[in-house]
């Protein structure tokens, strides 16, 4: 069976509101709260800045409760990738790349890590190699050998 997930326009509409709503809300404290598991008190907050904007009820919230998918879908990234390249730099928000039904699509969001020179380059090579990515890798690799 070859089920296809198409997702509504309204979805899509929902997910970038809810994406732009994470970047605007202090996303990078949601983050850093993942080390402390408070991240309800944080949705809690993104919930009062809705209520301030003049959108209906029913849209308000569907849209925190897209926020607190998008939210969960970042932790259990961050929860997988902080080995290979986080570390104390929480400053990646903007390089995740996400498919318009509000995932995150993990195979381009590390393309763009590993060719982040800003990331230790050891770090990046173990990261291409856990996706695949045979060329990266070997780059990587040649590189590594070049600075030693």
């Amino acid at each position: 069976m070859n089920a296809r997930f198409w997702p509504s326009l309204q979805l899509i509409a929902r997910v970038k509101i809810a994406l732009g709503i994470l970047r605007t809300f202090e996303f990078t404290g949601i983050v850093s709260d993942f080390l402390l598991e408070n991240v309800e008190n944080k949705l809690q907050n993104i919930q009062q800045n809705l209520t301030l904007l003049s959108l209906p009820n029913v849209m308000k919230t569907r849209i925190i409760c897209i926020s607190g998918a998008l939210v969960k879908e970042v932790k259990k990234w961050y929860d997988y990738h902080k080995k290979f390249l986080l570390g104390d730099d929480l400053h990646f928000w903007n390089r995740i790349h996400w498919y318009s039904h509000g995932t995150i699509n993990r195979l381009e969001t590390a393309r763009t890590f590993t060719g982040d020179e800003n990331i230790d380059i050891m770090r990046r090579f173990y990261l291409a190699c856990a996706y695949y990515l045979e060329e990266d890798a070997q780059n990587l690799w040649e590189s590594m050998n070049k600075e030693c």
